[in-house]
């Protein structure tokens, strides 16, 4: 799990102790290992540029950018993270 302070309640951790699971922590920032911080690299870059004139125009610049991502872009990212999962639980620095 990444660090979003849900992720840490005390509820959670009861859920994850009960069901008979372990609790792995990610390291505080780290995109190799987290596919949405890949995906949101790629659809930032296509909303940043030009030039806003309303809210409605950011809302439909980010919709617009996140279809545009390619589905084999998304599966690269789950595959890329897939892949440094088992160095991080043996803690190997990536």
């Amino acid at each position: 799990m990444d660090g979003t302070p849900i992720h840490m309640l005390t509820e959670v951790d009861k859920m994850i102790t009960s069901s008979e699971h372990k609790r792995a922590c990610l390291p505080p920032y780290c995109p190799d290992l987290n596919p949405i911080e890949l995906f949101c690299s790629v659809a930032r870059n296509k909303v940043k540029h030009g030039k806003f004139d309303d809210k409605e125009n950011l809302k439909s610049r980010i919709s617009d950018a996140c279809d545009a991502v390619p589905i084999r872009h998304i599966k690269g990212s789950i595959q890329h993270s897939l892949s440094h999962f088992e160095g991080c639980l043996n803690k190997v620095y990536i």
